[in-house]
């Protein structure tokens, strides 16, 4: 009888062995957390991801000048469909590029309840700071994550697109 249940748990102990291994390829390379974007296990900042290893990644900065001052962007487009957006400004937007037609979704301040309204519809949406937020444009979901340091006058922001 010991003999069998040693073949059982040798059999078992395989299994397990072979699904953790799968499981553990199957992970996502891209996630977002309260932090930020996660690219293969690391949190990247706006200065980091510049720098992510990825085959079939494209990354594009971007500096736009507006009446606030420079707009910093990076943008990582994955197998050319983009993917992440990190954004650093002078004033509280959102610049997200989509098929909508805005692309760049002020935020103002509501200081009753630590939030930052979203300028998109006739009723704002609010975004959390230093959690993930969910955003709708047309059939496209971007999940953002505002930096808890951001001001109306320096503004850091990450968006990961689903």
């Amino acid at each position: 009888m010991s003999i069998i249940n040693k073949h059982y748990s040798l059999a078992l102990s395989a299994l397990l062995l072979f699904g953790c291994n799968q499981l553990s390829e199957t992970q996502p390379i891209w996630k977002i957390a309260a932090e930020g974007i996660i690219f293969n296990g690391q949190l990247q900042t706006h200065l980091s991801a510049t720098s992510i290893q990825c085959e079939q990644c494209e990354i594009v900065n971007q500096t736009d000048m507006r009446p606030s001052g420079p707009a910093n962007y990076t943008l990582v487009s994955e197998s050319s469909k983009l993917k992440a957006i990190w954004g650093k400004s002078g004033n509280a937007a959102l610049y997200i590029p989509n098929n909508v037609g805005r692309t760049l979704i002020n935020l103002a301040p509501d200081t009753e309840t630590g939030v930052w309204l979203m300028d998109l519809d006739s009723t704002p949406k609010p975004l959390k700071v230093g959690k993930v937020n969910y955003v709708m444009l047309g059939a496209q979901t971007y999940q953002v994550v505002i930096s808890p340091t951001s001001k109306r006058t320096d503004f850091e922001y990450a968006v990961l697109v689903k």
